[in-house]
């Protein structure tokens, strides 16, 4: 007899991606830092768990700066692209309003689709 309380059997699935860009300045590494360690340890690990089928992947933008840029890029053009391709994107603030953190949010802000959080 199955309870009802019981947590739901893990499946093998091909989640969908939600994809969370992070938009912020160099003061807020450990920031950055602590929102991509809660997703990957704590918020995943409970989707697959309960056998939802959605997982959260973080962008950040040290993490693709090193890349060739895509069609000849420059500047933050790659950012604003990650940004406006996310399912959310997190600004994340502590001191000032960088020039190509507020690229990033005024183009999420004429995007239909993406969510901005601050």
């Amino acid at each position: 007899m199955h309870d009802p309380g019981d947590v739901p059997a893990l499946t093998y699935y091909q989640p969908q991606t939600c994809r969370i860009f992070l938009s912020s300045g160099d003061d807020a590494l450990e920031l950055r830092d602590l929102v991509h360690a809660l997703v990957d340890d704590a918020v995943n690990p409970q989707l697959r768990h309960a056998g939802f089928p959605y997982q959260l992947a973080v962008d950040r933008w040290e993490q693709t700066a090193a890349e060739r840029n895509a069609e000849g890029e420059d500047g933050n053009a790659r950012f604003v692209r990650l940004a406006k391709a996310s399912t959310v994107t997190l600004s994340l603030l502590l001191e000032r309003l960088g020039d190509g953190t507020r690229e990033e949010i005024e183009a999420v802000l004429e995007t239909d689709g993406v969510d901005l959080v601050s």
